[in-house]
């Protein structure tokens, strides 16, 4: 997809349902990789040297950190794919904080 259906007008925004839905699976993937490429640095073999062990925490850190945004990713994503059976949808912690229909 190279272009969206999303419209900024001057006092109306209009959200293009897929192209959230894209790119909320396209975090999801990549978030995914992430935490699998951090999963396997945690497995060193042996005793470790400082720097291994610097080494091992950053991977931990980057795992939380990857981790965290995946469950975020995840639940958004659900969400999105759960909209298409409402009846209404509101967005919240949005300095509006206005309910939104869909058509």
């Amino acid at each position: 997809m190279n272009k969206t259906d999303n419209d900024l007008s001057f006092n109306y925004a209009e959200l293009d349902y897929e192209a959230m839905v894209q790119t909320a699976e396209l975090a999801f993937s990549r978030l995914r990789d992430n935490v699998s490429s951090e999963l396997g640095k945690l497995y060193p073999c042996g005793p470790l040297s400082p720097k291994e062990t610097r080494n091992l925490k950053n991977a931990i850190d980057n795992l939380a950190r990857e981790a965290n945004f995946l469950v975020t990713v995840a639940e958004t994503l659900q969400t999105l794919y759960g909209m298409q059976e409402r009846e209404a949808v509101k967005i919240v912690n949005h300095p509006l904080d206005k309910e939104i229909y869909q058509d």
